[in-house]
């Protein structure tokens, strides 16, 4: 069941939402420090910084980045979810993110799409992994080594200008979008027997 109602709608939202990832990498200095998430701004203070600083990215290479990794994930998996489902996936990953860098990082601040971008990836391959597809078996094997390489190589994790990715950031994405996957088959499964139960 594909998520938007067609292939053509569903690739043309990822294209929009790619291109504004893009965008987001010409950003004026003054207007990203208003958009990241700050550990100095109460959330009651500024409460859009939670969501805002999903899509907002340091520069170009980071913004592109991201954007490439959405349209790959997107293109790849996006019909292995329903709309609400990869809705839910993406809103459990920036709360669960939110509270990791509030509560396990040490990050001032933070700005990137990686995270939520992880975390769909993670649901996506999981939900045919639990199906026991191969395929995606293999994929989330991959995942699992890129995942290690960034914890036991930091200077995988560097992204210029002092900074560096939040590996933690998408270890989080990572548990909550596979989170997600087995609790959306948990429910079908439950939905099934109920309804079998019924006939």
């Amino acid at each position: 069941m594909l998520p938007l109602g067609s292939r053509a709608a569903s690739l043309s939202f990822a294209a929009v939402l790619a291109s504004l990832l893009l965008a987001s990498g010409s950003l004026p200095t003054e207007l990203l420090s208003e958009l990241r998430w700050s550990r100095d701004v109460p959330f009651l203070q500024q409460p859009h910084r939670y969501l805002t600083a999903h899509f907002a990215h340091l520069d170009f290479f980071h913004a592109a980045w991201n954007a490439g990794g959405f349209l790959l994930v997107w293109i790849v998996l996006h019909d292995y979810l329903t709309a609400g489902r990869w809705l839910a996936v993406f809103l459990i990953a920036v709360l669960a993110i939110d509270i990791g860098l509030m509560e396990w990082s040490r990050f001032d601040w933070y700005v990137g799409a990686s995270g939520w971008i992880h975390a769909l990836a993670a649901a996506g391959i999981s939900t045919r992994a639990l199906q026991g597809e191969r395929l995606a078996i293999a994929l989330g094997v991959l995942g699992v080594a890129k995942l290690a390489a960034e914890v036991c190589n930091p200077q995988l994790a560097s992204l210029g200008h002092g900074a560096v990715v939040a590996t933690l950031v998408h270890l989080i994405g990572v548990a909550a979008g596979a989170s997600c996957a087995l609790a959306f088959a948990l429910r079908d499964r439950v939905t099934r027997e109920a309804t079998g139960a019924r006939q």
